[in-house]
């Protein structure tokens, strides 16, 4: 098995407490609400010292529980068609070993070249600026890339009621993802 489909799976599923409860998501969520159109949104940034920073503008009313990717542009592309398309989206983005070949070689590649990060955070309902990234996978960067990422976010109190994708994208890195992935503001 592969080292990204466990790391994104743990994150994606047990850590963030959903566990058992995913597994049965599909049916569950024919009663919640899972959304890609939210009113809240997902951004990258860098400061003067060069440090990325994850920004979450959080307007869906609710605290949240998320898992973040942060990778290049072809594979959270190619992620959030495969979300997108998925009659589960949940499981689609959680379910990292059932991906179809295609997106496990771009995990893989982007692993290999040290542009892949995964990582979890809650944003309380109404915040507006920097996550607190909490559990993230730490790889080497080998090249500097403009990052792109997805979010899978869940109501903190009731994860199979409401779920939010969302996509952003910011400046280029080079160095470590270690600042992104265990820094605060």
């Amino acid at each position: 098995m592969r080292t990204i489909p466990r790391l994104l799976a743990a994150s994606a599923a047990s850590l963030l407490g959903l566990g058992a409860a995913l597994a049965g998501a599909g049916a569950a969520h024919a009663q919640g609400t899972v959304t890609f159109d939210s009113p809240s949104s997902f951004s990258m940034s860098r400061d003067a010292a060069g440090l990325i920073y994850l920004d979450y503008d959080n307007r869906s009313g609710r605290d949240l529980s998320c898992a973040i990717t942060v990778s290049n542009n072809a594979l959270i592309s190619a992620l959030d068609s495969y979300v997108r398309g998925a009659d589960d989206p949940i499981t689609a983005f959680t379910e990292v070993e059932d991906w179809p070949a295609d997106l496990q070689e771009l995990a893989d590649r982007a692993l290999e070249a040290g542009e892949l990060n995964v990582g979890l955070s809650n944003v309380d309902a109404g915040h507006s600026g920097t996550m607190y990234i909490h559990d993230g996978t730490d790889f080497p960067m080998k090249t500097t890339f403009p990052l792109h990422g997805m979010s899978m976010c869940v109501d903190s109190d009731d994860p199979v009621e409401y779920v939010e994708f969302e996509r952003g994208s910011g400046a280029g890195l080079s160095g470590s993802l270690g600042s992104l992935f265990g820094s605060a503001s």
